[in-house]
């Protein structure tokens, strides 16, 4: 079974890893880097709701965790 701290340590890894890849894409305004791969504005979009379901999962999931943690048993 693992612990918090590997469970913590294995989120924080996959969101760095997840955290590179965002920061490789260009901005809209930007343009492609790579003329050869253009991003399509279906790519910004998916790429937009992703991060946006990032924030909206960290924010409930510690708020779940605050609210456990807190609680009198």
């Amino acid at each position: 079974m693992q612990t918090s701290i590997e469970i913590i340590e294995e989120i924080k890894n996959d969101a760095s890893r997840l955290q590179r890849k965002f920061l490789t894409l260009p901005g809209k305004s930007e343009g492609p880097r790579n003329p050869l791969m253009p991003i399509s504005n279906q790519l910004h979009k998916l790429i937009d709701n992703a991060q946006s379901g990032l924030l909206n999962w960290r924010s409930w999931e510690l708020e779940e965790l605050k609210k456990a943690f807190s609680e009198e048993s």
